[in-house]
């Protein structure tokens, strides 16, 4: 197991027009560490929170390619987790 503190695991929550539709079935998503695994997510989101965890989604994101000063770059990756809750 990792040795991260509760806060490291989650980093923020992601605000979009999807995710305010998903709080209403009591789905919440944020943006989580890359190397941690569903059931540190899981144990996070209930300690920082103090809700139940029924079931965590997660779902790796590809960084983009862009150009910047006319060189070719990447974004950085990144890791979305679905938390539901009852």
């Amino acid at each position: 197991m990792l040795n991260l503190s509760l806060y490291d695991v989650v980093k923020k929550p992601i605000i979009s027009e999807k995710s305010n539709n998903l709080v209403g079935l009591s789905k919440y998503t944020f943006e989580v560490k890359n190397d941690v695994d569903k059931n540190i997510v899981k144990k996070a989101i209930e300690m920082i929170f103090n809700v139940k965890v029924l079931k965590v989604n997660i779902q790796n994101i590809r960084g983009d390619v862009t150009f910047f000063k006319g060189k070719k770059g990447r974004q950085a990756c990144s890791k979305k987790s679905y938390c539901n809750t009852c």
